[in-house]
């Protein structure tokens, strides 16, 4: 530990430094071990962690002097794909590095080839983060979003490595802010060079409630761009759904709390307009949940199938059961309502993707980690749901009315192709320090 010490930034407050490492640090660490024989991604993170260094040895007489980019999962992977892509066209001769968290993360980067490389992150130790730092020697380090872990960012300070936060999100029920916390967290971000935030209200909790001091930017959620991006080179693409004439509501990304309020207004609402049909897309296709689901169709005496076995303009068209992941935005193409899932649980999820269609957008309560669900309601082009009552009133209304409908949709795609730009902004933030 005394080596450690030593090689604290001087700007680190030590008791944050030492807690981080001497508690936090191995409790983790003996948690992830214990818990991995009984979950299938710790584990498979754990046995895939086992070869990162020899891997990194392997590429690093090509890696060197790289920018390193880390996003911690699926989702984030999407939001640095702009940079990436960015990166790749102005600084030609200079390696790009993608580290991921998870397993999830991981698959989904290596499937899209956008960056010279791509590894697990190894665990936030001392050790670990000198010895990335002083293999690599990167040109800057820039963590997206959220996923800034404390021993990098301080060895990425110790050797003088530009660090910075891009598309950084604060929602206003952050645990950043919680007592006993806040100051570890501001010391953290403390540490980096800049902060590129995604809306006005995540700077001001980065500045005034947290009371950072890092250069703080506006730069624009780089989600938007790539949501955008995906929606044009595929918008010509053929969708076996939009080979059917019924109009579907999509049940998008839905845990079990969202079917309990929003399934059954959805069920009865079809019931009567045989003309309008359901896509259900669970959030983890498990064979419970399409089975729950399936169930639901049953007891109403509803037609369907899943969308493995759909097989374009078949009888049993009118409600499809997703049993897989990945599809969303081809289904989003071919419905007319949205309601987007995680408003009753954890949080609401990408509420772009399907705005970007140009249709109006349901959720529930739980949307304060989206800035963009209040903007979105502001317009007109979504509607927050309180419970079952609400979701049969707005389902009626948008179904029945079909004008009310295209204005929430034409609302919803402006608002998104306003906020295009982020990619850009970003990448002059990062200029700063490549030039």
């Amino acid at each position: 530990m005394e080596d450690a010490v030593e090689r604290v930034p001087a700007d680190v407050q030590l008791a944050s430094y030492l807690a981080y490492n001497a508690l936090f640090v191995p409790t983790a660490s003996a948690l992830i071990r214990l818990a991995a024989p009984f979950n299938a991604k710790l584990k498979r993170g754990l046995k895939e962690r086992a070869h990162v260094w020899s891997r990194l040895e392997t590429s690093a007489s090509t890696l060197q002097g790289c920018v390193w980019v880390h996003a911690a999962s699926a989702g984030e992977v999407e939001q640095a794909r702009p940079l990436l892509r960015a990166l790749r066209a102005r600084y030609p001769e200079t390696a790009t590095l993608l580290t991921v968290f998870s397993p999830s993360g991981y698959d989904h980067a290596v499937s899209r080839a956008e960056c010279d490389h791509v590894e697990y992150l190894p665990y936030d130790t001392p050790g670990a983060t000198r010895r990335m730092i002083d293999l690599l020697k990167p040109r800057a380090l820039v963590f997206i979003s959220f996923d800034c872990w404390p021993n990098l960012v301080w060895a990425a300070r110790r050797a003088n490595v530009p660090a910075v936060l891009l598309n950084a999100n604060f929602h206003r029920r952050s645990g950043r802010l919680r007592p006993g916390v806040s100051g570890f967290y501001r010391g953290v971000f403390d540490c980096l060079s800049t902060i590129g935030c995604i809306a006005d209200d995540d700077r001001s909790r980065f500045a005034n409630d947290l009371g950072v001091r890092t250069p703080i930017t506006v730069t624009g959620d780089m989600r938007v761009d790539q949501v955008v991006h995906r929606h044009e080179q595929n918008a010509q693409a053929p969708s076996q759904l939009a080979a059917t004439a019924t109009s579907y509501i999509a049940l998008g990304s839905i845990w079990p709390q969202d079917e309990a309020v929003v399934l059954e207004p959805a069920l009865e609402a079809v019931t009567t307009r045989p003309d309008w049909g359901i896509v259900a897309a669970p959030h983890e296709p498990h064979a419970s949940a399409l089975e729950r689901l399936e169930h639901a169709f049953d007891q109403r005496g509803l037609p369907h199938v899943r969308l493995s076995r759909f097989m374009g303009n078949s009888s049993d068209a009118r409600n499809i059961v997703i049993d897989s992941v990945g599809v969303l935005a081809e289904v989003y193409r071919a419905t007319s309502i949205t309601y987007v899932g995680g408003g009753f649980s954890s949080g609401v999820h990408n509420v772009i993707e399907p705005a970007v269609t140009g249709q109006p957008i349901l959720f529930g309560p739980r949307n304060h980690n989206a800035h963009e669900a209040a903007r979105l309601v502001e317009r007109g082009a979504a509607y927050e749901l309180a419970n079952a009552a609400s979701a049969r009133k707005h389902l009626a209304r948008l179904m029945d009315d079909e004008p009310a409908r295209r204005h929430s949709g034409d609302a919803a795609r402006a608002y998104v192709l306003e906020q295009r730009g982020a990619g850009s902004h970003n990448q002059a933030l990062l200029d700063r320090y490549l030039g």
